[in-house]
């Protein structure tokens, strides 16, 4: 399984998930260019968070169900 550079993300995620993969080469011209991995989107995660809550009350923001953190 792989992606294009131009591949969105939601639809590599969606990919991963249902290839069980941590990783999809990305593959431009039927050479590898690059790799994304589940950090990759762990960090992207982290990023949104911190800008969706910058102005919210509360250090961390919603905490997750079933993170065991309820």
């Amino acid at each position: 399984v792989t992606v294009r550079p131009e591949t969105p993300t939601l639809e590599a995620i969606a990919l991963m998930r249902e290839h069980h993969a941590g990783c999809l080469p990305v593959v431009e011209e039927e050479h590898v260019v690059g790799l994304v991995t589940e950090r990759h989107f762990v960090h992207l995660a982290e990023h949104l968070l911190k800008r969706a809550f910058r102005h919210r009350p509360g250090p961390t923001g919603p905490v997750l169900p079933g993170a065991g953190l309820e």
